[in-house]
C-alpha cells in the first residue's frame, strides 16, 4: 500500500489525502480532477501553502493564468519564503507576457538551482541572451549533478530540444523526483510534438 493509500484509508476525505490525490491527478494530466481535489483540500486547510502551489500549477497548465497568479500570490502572502513559490509565480508572469515582473520574481527564489533556472528563462524572454547563457552556465556548473530535470526545463524553454531531451533522459536515469511532473511543466510543452518526448511519456507510463 502506498503512502497516499494509507492516508486515504486512515483519514478518508482529509485535506492531506485530497491534496495527495490532487498532485497525483496533476502528474497524470487529469486537470479537472486535480482542480476539484486541491480545492477540496484548501476548503479544509486554507493556510497550506503547498496546496496553493498545486492550485497555481493546475491553473497554469489549464491556461487560466489570472487564477494561477492569484493562487500563487496567496501562497506567498502566507509564506513569502516558500521554496519555488516565486519561481512558479515567475513562470505564470512569463506566460502572461509580463517579463520584467517575472524577472523580479525569479530574483527572489530561495532555491539556488531554481533561481538560476528562473533567471535563465526570464533573461531569455527579455532578449538578454548573454545573461541567460551565464545563468544557465552557473546552473550547469553548480547543479549539473543534481538538477538534471531543472536543467531540461531551461533548455526546453529556450527551444533547444536536443539538449532538453538529453537532460530529461539523464534525470530519468538519476531517478530525479521531478520527472513525475513531466506532463505538467510549462517549459516542457515545447516538446509535446517531439517523437522523443512522446516515447519518454510512454516510458513513464503517462498518457499523451
Amino acid at each position: 500500500m502506498s503512502g497516499l493509500d494509507q492516508v486515504a484509508t486512515l483519514a478518508p476525505g482529509s485535506a492531506d489525502a485530497q491534496r495527495g490525490e490532487a498532485f497525483l491527478s496533476l502528474a497524470l494530466g487529469h486537470w479537472d480532477n486535480a482542480l476539484r481535489q486541491v480545492k477540496a483540500s484548501l476548503a479544509q486547510d486554507p493556510l497550506r501553502v503547498v496546496s496553493f502551489y498545486g492550485l497555481a500549477e493546475i491553473q497554469l497548465r489549464r491556461g487560466h493564468l489570472p487564477e494561477a497568479e492569484a493562487a500563487m500570490r496567496r501562497g506567498l502572502d502566507i509564506r513569502p519564503t516558500y521554496a519555488w513559490g516565486h519561481w512558479l509565480l515567475g513562470m505564470v508572469l512569463l506566460a502572461r507576457g509580463d517579463r520584467d515582473a517575472a524577472l523580479l520574481e525569479m530574483q527572489q527564489v530561495t532555491a539556488d538551482d531554481g533561481r538560476q533556472s528562473g533567471l535563465a528563462m526570464a533573461y531569455y524572454t527579455l532578449g538578454r541572451r548573454a545573461d541567460s547563457d551565464a545563468a544557465l552556465a552557473l546552473l550547469l556548473k553548480e547543479h549539473g549533478n543534481d538538477s538534471a530535470y531543472t536543467i531540461s526545463n531551461v533548455y526546453a524553454f529556450r527551444g533547444q530540444s536536443d539538449e532538453a531531451m538529453h537532460w530529461l533522459e539523464r534525470a530519468y536515469a538519476q531517478k530525479d523526483s521531478g520527472v513525475v511532473y513531466v506532463k505538467v511543466e510549462q517549459p516542457l510543452r515545447s516538446l509535446e510534438k517531439d517523437l522523443r518526448f512522446k516515447a519518454f511519456l510512454r516510458k513513464m507510463n503517462l498518457p499523451e
